[in-house]
């Protein structure tokens, strides 16, 4: 006898009701999201442990400018010259001068090392809590877990 639904000719099993509603009560999706929340807690208490070890960061920057600033100063030396009651004759009464400031092309490389040495228990809590996220969500899959239907 040939079956419409199965190709080639071969005969699949039919399932029984029962059968039907234990496989949708193993496959629905809170089983799979409470899977996923378990994974999630897990990686956190990972990041919770990473804060007892070393950081490094590494930052860089470039900018380029125009060209430097060029400044006209007047600088005026008389007070110099009644500071020092006259000594200083030979000095003109101003020194007018230019002079850039700054640089056309501008680069900096930071490197920072952060290792904790005492955070007051602030790791340590983390990883608690994290432990604590992990046992609710171990919890919630196995209240949401397959259970047996019962007519």
């Amino acid at each position: 006898m040939r079956n419409g639904f199965s190709p080639g000719g071969t005969a699949e099993k039919a399932w029984t009701l029962e059968e039907c509603i234990q496989i949708g009560l193993k496959n629905r999706p809170e089983l799979e999201i409470s899977k996923m929340d378990i994974l999630q807690a897990e990686y956190q208490i990972k990041e919770a442990q990473s804060y007892y070890y070393p950081r490094l960061n590494l930052t860089g920057g470039y900018t380029r400018f125009h060209g430097p600033e060029k400044l006209k100063v007047d600088i005026d030396l008389t007070a110099l010259k009644d500071l020092a009651n006259g000594q200083l004759f030979f000095l003109p009464d101003s020194f007018p001068t230019e002079f850039e400031v700054g640089k056309t092309n501008w680069a900096a490389a930071i490197v920072d090392l952060t290792q904790p040495l005492y955070t007051f228990g602030q790791i340590e809590e983390g990883i608690k809590q994290a432990n604590i996220g992990r046992s609710i969500a171990v919890n919630q899959r196995r209240r949401r877990g397959p259970r047996s239907y019962s007519r």
